[in-house]
Formats: C-alpha cells, structure tokens, sequence
C-alpha cells in the first residue's frame, strides 16, 4: 500500500548492485493510482529492486494487503524467501475505488502496527507507503540488512527504522502471528495508558476554582473533544502529535525570536519541541505563509543533511497546523544532553593545558571546516552557523562526532556570496564568544579551502564581505 513520495532521491547513482540484491522476490500489484514521478513503488522498480506483478496474474508468495485477515510473523519467513514478498500500490485515498480482489496471491497478510516516515504520512499509525511495506516485511522475517538496503535510495529511509525501533525490537522476539498480535497489543496499550497518564496528571495540576459547579460542566465538555480526537487518533485522521510525546514532562529550554524549544518524551525516547509563534507585529497572512515556508524549508535542510551524510538530529513528528516539528534529543552516555559546542570549548579551555586545548581545538576545527563545506557543495546555507548551533558528543574512541541544528534560517543557494556570508557569520561568532581560539578558526577554514576551486572562490568571496563588515562597523 503506498501514497505518493513527495520526497526526493538521495541519489540512484549511490546504491550499488550488492545492496540491490535481495534474499527473495519482491514485487507489487500497480493499481497507477500514484504520479509515477514521485511513486516509491515505481522508484524501486526503475532501480531494480522489485518487479511488477500484472493485475489478475496470481503471485507465489505472500501479498501485503489491507484486505489480509492474518499477521506477518517470523513463521512465514520460509515462504517468503523461497516465493516472494509482494505488496499492492494504490492510494490511501482511493481505497474503496480498488480492486482488491485481482490482486492475486497463494497467502495474504497485514502487517502489525507501525509508524510511516515518509513525507506524505509521516508518525501516522499503519499508512506505510509500498517502499515501507516491503522493507517492514523483511524485517519481520529477520532479513534486517535487506530492509535497510531497500529504503537506502529515499533520505527519509533511515528514520523508518529510528521511528520504530521500540514496535521492532518488541515484534524481534516473536516466534508467531498470535505471538505479534500480543505485542503489538501491549505495544498500543503502552501507548494509551501514557495518553490516560498524561490527562490525569495535566487535571492535577489545575486547582478547584470558586466555581465547582461550572467546572464540571465544561470538564463534560473537554472530555467529549478528549473522546473525539482518541477515537480520531485510533482511525488514523488525527494529524497533532500531542498524544503521541509525554506532555507532562514538556519544559521550555529556550525562547528565540522565530521559536521556543521545549523538552519532553516522544513515544518514551529524548525528544525536542521546536514551535514557531505568532508574530503579532505582522499581517496574519503574511506570518502563516513566512512561518510555513521556514518550516518547509528547515525539514528540506534536515533532510538534505542525512542525504549527504552530515550528523543533524532525527525528525520525529511534523505538524504543519500547529507550526511544530519534535525532534530527536540528542543525549552522551550518562543520558545527558550533548552539549553545545560554546559549552564544550569554553569549558576544555579552562580545564586542559595550551598543549591540549591546541590539539583538540584544532581536529574541532578542520572537522567543523570539512562539515560546513561539505554542506555548501550540496547547496545548502545554514543562515546562523554559531558555535551554539552545533553539537558535540564524544565517541567511545575518544573522536568527536559534531552535530548541526537549528536550520531555521537555512536557504538553498550556489551562490558564493550567499556561501561566504555563512562563513562570515561563523567568523565572527567564534571571534565574539571565543577569546583565544583564532587557530580553531584558521583550522576551519583551511580544512573548507581542500573542497577545491570553488571553496577558493567562496574563500575570495568572504575578503570583501568582511571589508563590507568592518566599513559597516566603522559607520557605528
């Protein structure tokens, strides 16, 4: 079952002919209910991954189908590997216009409840896409490398797996279908008990009013809305992730100018609230369509980070109505949160020797360096690349692993000019909040320099920015 995939190609060129081999046959029932251009079904197919299946023919295996009365289970891996796995593409918009029934197949299952990453549908129950469906499928089965191989060519790929380790790790240990249907009972249950949890422990915190009895009386109402958006949540129309991440446990962390940012636990994992707010001083039309375009474009710049491999938080939850995105929270071994790279430099000056805080500050820099142009070859402006914008954790090797966050600002440009004010910006936060520390600068931007000509032509660029820079200081 699949919508159509808004998201783009992490690059077909990339996936090599060992990770297109797969353990079995794969393939689907195209019901050309999708644009082919954007299809995931189609996409695996042009790139050899799966094959279609005519309509009316009937397939071997096992078909993954919304109108399948049993569960895939671990049990059905022998069939699967010796006769194929197929799925049927079609639009979940369109289902009571498909013919289910000449989709074909000597045994048909469901698959147990999980969450869909790709755009269309993303943190929504159950409406996988046909890519999600197959790789799920595989996965069930033990086959783990071939399901990741198989999302490898979509950028949001990744985060199927990161969305829904907890249901995987559960569905691992299960040997048969009743065996899945169990945990994945005790995997909603989970679910609804932290909803109920969170109600009860957010009514608590309210104190009686004078007026007990109108309390009551609208207490009835709030719980009819509570009732409409469970049942909403069960029916898979509820877009709003607040039942989905532990509300009582949300705490603001920082306000900025375009967002707050707030703490919390999203399907009991770290995770972050970043919500965009009104800005009253604005026409209301003109702070929707700005608010919207920023948004779009700060999962843009996540998405194109993971594609090109630079290390940036997981999305989570997107929910465009209420201007929020959760991210992943990024946490060190003690379960703290990885500190900022202000906090982290500012505290290994003051507790390492010149010889030390030198050779760290200086492998920080070429990293940073190498990151930033890696990132400005792919097109991508940060638009607020400061030292509080990264993050940094320490591997168990003792290597640092640095972090980018906060695209907020972010833009898509080629330009160099638009590439040597990001470096700018760079410049002179670290020069601001960082005395002493010109060689993990000069480190960055040499390391930015080895990208070839045009990192030198964006090197050039940044001179006569910071001329314009220094008149403009000059001028008070």
């Amino acid at each position: 079952m699949t919508n159509t995939d808004s998201s783009e190609s992490s690059g077909d060129d990339a996936v090599d002919d060992k990770s297109k081999k797969m353990p079995c046959i794969l393939a689907m029932f195209d019901f050309a209910q999708c644009d082919p251009k954007r299809c995931s079904g189609r996409k695996l197919c042009r790139l050899g991954f799966i094959r279609q299946q005519k309509i009316g023919q009937r397939f071997p295996g096992i078909l993954l189908t919304p109108t399948a009365s049993s569960t895939l289970s671990p049990a059905d891996s022998k069939t699967i590997l010796s006769k194929g796995l197929a799925v049927v593409d079609c639009s979940w918009n369109q289902l009571d216009k498909t013919a289910f029934h000449r989709a074909k197949a000597s045994e048909q299952r469901l698959l147990p409840f999980l969450l869909a990453s790709n755009p269309v549908n993303y943190g929504t129950p159950c409406k996988l896409n046909c890519a999600e469906a197959l790789a799920a499928g595989l996965y069930l089965i033990g086959q783990k490398e071939a399901a990741v191989n198989l999302l490898r060519p979509f950028k949001w790929g990744k985060n199927f797996f990161e969305l829904n380790l907890e249901a995987f790790n559960l569905y691992s240990e299960c040997s048969s279908a009743a065996d899945i249907i169990k945990k994945q009972t005790e995997l909603i249950a989970k679910i609804d008990q932290e909803i109920e949890n969170k109600k009860n422990l957010a009514n608590d915190c309210f104190p009686p009013s004078d007026g007990e009895g109108e309390e009551e009386e609208d207490s009835s109402c709030d719980g009819d809305k509570d009732n409409e958006q469970n049942q909403q949540l069960i029916n898979g129309s509820i877009e709003y992730s607040k039942d989905l991440y532990n509300s009582n446990q949300k705490q603001l962390l920082y306000q900025g100018a375009e967002a707050r940012l707030f703490s919390c636990l999203y399907l009991n994992k770290p995770a972050l609230v970043k919500e965009r707010f009104e800005k009253k001083y604005r026409h209301p039309e003109l702070d929707m369509r700005l608010t919207k375009e920023r948004m779009k474009t700060e999962i843009k710049a996540i998405l194109k980070c993971q594609e090109i491999g630079i290390l940036v938080p997981s999305i989570y939850f997107i929910d465009s109505s209420k201007n929020l995105i959760i991210y992943e929270r990024i946490v060190c071994g003690n379960n703290e949160s990885a500190p900022s790279a202000k906090t982290f430099l500012d505290k290994l000056q003051q507790q390492s020797d010149k010889a030390e805080f030198e050779k760290i500050s200086s492998q920080f820099g070429h990293k940073l360096g190498s990151i930033i142009q890696n990132m400005h070859s792919a097109g991508l402006i940060h638009g607020d690349l400061t030292t509080s914008n990264v993050l940094v954790k320490k591997k168990q090797d003792g290597n640092l692993d640095l972090i980018l966050i906060d695209f907020g600002l972010s833009q898509f440009s080629q330009k160099p000019e638009d590439k040597a004010v990001d470096l700018y910006v760079l410049e002179r936060a670290i020069k601001s909040a960082h005395i002493g520390m010109e060689l993990l600068l000069n480190k960055a931007l040499q390391a930015y320099k080895e990208g070839g000509k045009d990192a030198e032509n964006v090197l050039l660029r940044l001179e006569e920015v910071r001329l314009r820079g220094r008149k403009r200081d000059m001028l008070g």
